[in-house]
């Protein structure tokens, strides 16, 4: 993270934001799942989601929409095995934004709330994270824009369409159920209790993609579980003209 971004978190711990740290792993890449190169019936898998990701793959889904114009305005963020979504602090809610004064950015991830308040979770902690239990979100405040206190390889930036911030800002809101539960990992980050609960079929990709649908983008979050799967979607919406 480039050191001006916190502000709210200068120092080097607010440096190590871009690393595990920031969500830890969900229960299958604690495993070790995923995490070696594709094979190439893996990469017909990974094609023919990318195919069935974005809306219009279906014979009962209409067209794509045109792609809309203007300026990026919504920032998706992946890191190893993980993904969080980057919103304009003055478009959440009042009320969320006022826990990060000075923040003109905030990122959002979503992730099992055993595992990443846990000091050293352990085998036990990412097998027990396989079942449904409670969610957390690590909330972050920034001072720069994700695209220059992250590596650019990381940050994707996508243009929405028409209501699409308000859509993103509203499925964050109502992700959040209460107030923080304690300090985040680094300066300028809080953990807060997430409604939604985590599993091994509903991690922090399938969060994200959740939150992209939200926000007007034509993808499918069904299935979503890993980070190469929102690569995958980030590339074809680039394609697609919403970079």
């Amino acid at each position: 993270m480039h050191p001006d971004a916190g502000g709210i978190g200068n120092s080097a711990d607010a440096t190590r934001a871009a690393g595990p740290p920031a969500g830890r792993p969900g229960p299958a890449v604690a495993r070790g799942i995923g995490a070696r190169r594709p094979s190439p019936s893996f990469r017909c898998g990974r094609r023919a989601l990318l195919a069935a990701a974005l809306a219009g793959c279906a014979g009962a889904r209409q067209p794509l929409p045109p792609p809309p114009t203007g300026e990026a305005r919504l920032q998706l963020l992946r890191r190893g095995w993980h993904s969080d979504i980057g919103l304009p602090a003055e478009t959440v809610p009042p009320d969320l934004a006022a826990l990060f004064p000075g923040a003109e950015w905030l990122l959002f991830g979503f992730g099992d709330r055993d595992y990443v308040l846990a000091a050293s979770p352990g085998f036990g902690t990412a097998l027990a994270a396989l079942f449904p239990g409670p969610g957390a979100i690590l909330v972050t405040g920034l001072r720069l824009p994700p695209a220059e206190a992250f590596p650019e390889r990381d940050c994707t930036p996508l243009r929405l369409p028409p209501g699409g911030l308000r859509g993103a800002a509203g499925f964050v809101a109502a992700s959040v159920a209460g107030g923080p539960i304690r300090q985040g990992p680094y300066p300028g980050s809080l953990f807060l209790p997430a409604r939604q609960r985590y599993s091994g079929s509903y991690t922090c990709n399938t969060w994200t993609a959740e939150a992209l649908a939200a926000a007007g983008l034509p993808v499918m979050p069904e299935g979503v579980l890993f980070s190469w799967q929102v690569t995958a979607l980030a590339t074809a919406l680039l394609a697609a003209g919403y970079g």
